[in-house]
């Protein structure tokens, strides 16, 4: 017998407002468990844009900038970055 692998859902939030979100962060949060056979659970949660992160990394290893690829991965605030150029532009100093 096989065991069939689940499957995932990435969503990612906009927040514009905290105050505004607090009641769904908190549901959100509520249903933060370790999957152990239920039909599903939230057993993911990242602050900042991962997302975004990954692409600008992407982007960056695409261009042959690795260098620039190892930085991102740290970045606090990808989400402030549509390009790797933007952020090269405000954050390295020898291009």
């Amino acid at each position: 017998m096989s065991i069939k692998k689940p499957s995932t859902l990435t969503v990612v939030y906009t927040i514009n407002n905290n105050q505004e979100f607090k009641e769904e962060r908190g549901r959100i949060f509520s249903n933060f468990t370790n999957d152990k056979g239920l039909p599903w659970a939230i057993t993911a949660v990242s602050g900042g844009h991962s997302l975004q992160r990954l692409a600008l990394i992407e982007e960056a290893l695409e261009n042959d900038r690795n260098n620039i690829a190892k930085e991102l991965i740290n970045i606090t605030n990808p989400e402030d970055y549509d390009d790797i150029y933007e952020y090269i532009d405000a954050n390295v100093r020898d291009r």
